[in-house]
């Protein structure tokens, strides 16, 4: 069963309950009803939709907003040759041992920084 056949049986259902209760009206309110529907048809077909160049206009102004956000930003030379070395050193293959034992080398440099003497050091 799809979600079509309830909604089918109840628009059927709505228009007979709604057409016989139209059957009932008097003259005066089926003219009511006329000059209502005549005053909402004429409304809507008054409504003017936007000029096409101010769609266009829309359109080009996201487009360009677009084309900002996008366009790549230069960096500055003086980073760029920091760059190649770090780049250099990812792509030899011989130092990736040294990752392995990262940890190690970490705790090796923590044990071997010098310890500041409490005595030395300025007091302020």
């Amino acid at each position: 069963m799809t979600d079509e056949r309830p909604h089918d049986a109840f628009k059927r259902d709505l228009r007979a309950a709604l057409d016989t209760q139209l059957t009932h009206l008097s003259a005066q309110e089926l003219h009511k009803l006329r000059a209502a529907r005549t005053g909402a048809m004429a409304a809507t077909s008054t409504r003017r939709a936007a000029p096409r160049w101010a769609w266009s206009g829309l359109a080009l102004a996201a487009t360009v907003i677009l084309a900002v956000s996008l366009w790549p930003r230069a960096t500055p030379p003086s980073h760029a040759p920091q760059a190649i070395e770090d780049l250099e050193l990812l792509a030899v293959e011989e130092n990736l041992e040294l990752y392995d034992e990262l940890e190690f080398y970490t705790w090796l440099a923590d044990e071997n920084a010098p310890v500041p003497d409490p005595e030395s050091s300025p007091r302020g």
